[in-house]
């Protein structure tokens, strides 16, 4: 059984420094930024770390998160499940303008003195790994036939003919005047 993280907090620049690897889940449950936005905070977050120091001599975390999450699918508004996972790769830094001069490689992330917890580096990792519109795939989705193509759709002429056969324009206004000539 994975150990449970949710109120694990640590040093994260010591535990860089000892090359110390982090495995567990953590509760949905307990991030309320993330089940937020989702339709049940049941399930878990599994986590794989590894803290150590680059060749650079930069304290980093590398490692990723990943959980099955529950959401609404915005093309058919059902519910559905969302494969979410989240490559880390933070570079630990004591202020930001360490965090300026952290190589590319690295997200920064700035400690004090006070331990971090691992729900809330988790939570911000997931969050941010999230899709900007959440769908099912086309094949699963509940609008099925329902959605049409784009290509199959039939644009509106640009050009219209006049009683004379002479070309132009389509007018938007050419239906006021059979209006008027009924009268």
């Amino acid at each position: 059984m994975s150990e449970r993280l949710n109120e694990r907090r640590i040093d994260p620049a010591k535990w860089a420094r000892a090359g110390q690897r982090l495995e567990g889940v953590v509760d949905l449950a307990v991030l309320p930024r993330l089940t937020a936005l989702l339709t049940s905070s049941d399930g878990v977050v599994t986590v794989n770390l590894q803290f150590g120091v680059d060749r650079d001599g930069q304290p980093a975390i590398v490692g990723e998160v990943t959980a099955t999450l529950q959401t609404t699918c915005q093309r058919c508004l059902e519910k559905m499940q969302l494969d979410v996972g989240a490559a880390v790769s933070l570079g630990i830094v004591l202020s930001p303008e360490q965090a300026q001069q952290l190589s590319a490689a690295y997200e920064p992330l700035i400690v004090g003195e006070d331990p971090v917890s691992i729900a809330a580096l988790v939570e911000d990792e997931l969050i941010l790994a999230l899709p900007i519109v959440a769908v099912h795939p086309p094949a699963e989705c509940g609008v099925g036939d329902r959605v049409v193509a784009e290509d199959a759709v039939e644009p509106a002429p640009d050009e219209t003919t006049d009683r004379r056969g002479k070309k132009g324009k389509k007018n938007p206004f050419e239906v006021l005047k059979t209006l008027r000539e009924g009268r």
